[in-house]
């Protein structure tokens, strides 16, 4: 064997060839492939998830007043609520947000113009878009309070219509 057998038999190995250091091997394809791979799944995913038609209407579990976002309007005349709302046979309570949670708040009742008992008033998931709670967390900030309508739902004291309350007298 000659030196020059020796020669080549290293850069056939591909230890110390010059193909080897430039990184033309098969791994840095595969991973290539896998990164554009990821790459369309995730431009996938995100279209899903911005085109796929989601329904408008509510879920039939829903036992919150559901009021048009139109008729929210207050800077206009007749924007008086729904006939439903609140609905028939809940609860009214006056009061001041103390914590706001995903599922609900805490709130200190007003009974005759004073501060009374804390109470934990829950939002079911159904309800949620239709219970707006970081605008009671908005109350909450500014001192103002809120009038909730509740229900009791599933053992639970459950917020089915919320809105600004009248200014204590």
């Amino acid at each position: 064997m000659s030196d020059d057998d020796d020669t080549t038999r290293g850069a056939d190995s591909g230890t110390d060839s010059a193909e080897a250091r430039s990184g033309s091997g098969r791994g840095w394809r595969i991973a290539a492939g896998i990164a554009v791979l990821a790459a369309l799944v995730a431009v996938g995913v995100l279209g899903f998830l911005l085109f796929a038609g989601g329904s408008t209407d509510p879920d039939k579990d829903v036992r919150a007043c559901i009021i048009d976002p139109a008729s929210r309007d207050f800077t206009k005349a007749g924007s008086a609520k729904p006939k439903n709302c609140p609905p028939k046979g809940s609860k009214q309570a006056d009061g001041l947000v103390e914590k706001t949670s995903e599922g609900g708040f805490t709130m200190r009742e007003i009974r005759d113009g004073r501060l009374e008992d804390t109470i934990t008033l829950h939002v079911r998931k159904p309800d949620r878009p239709y219970i707006d709670i970081a605008h009671a967390q908005t109350h909450a900030a500014l001192g103002q309070p809120i009038r909730v309508y509740t229900k009791e739902i599933e053992g639970r004291r459950s917020v089915v219509y919320m809105e600004d309350a009248p200014l204590l007298q």
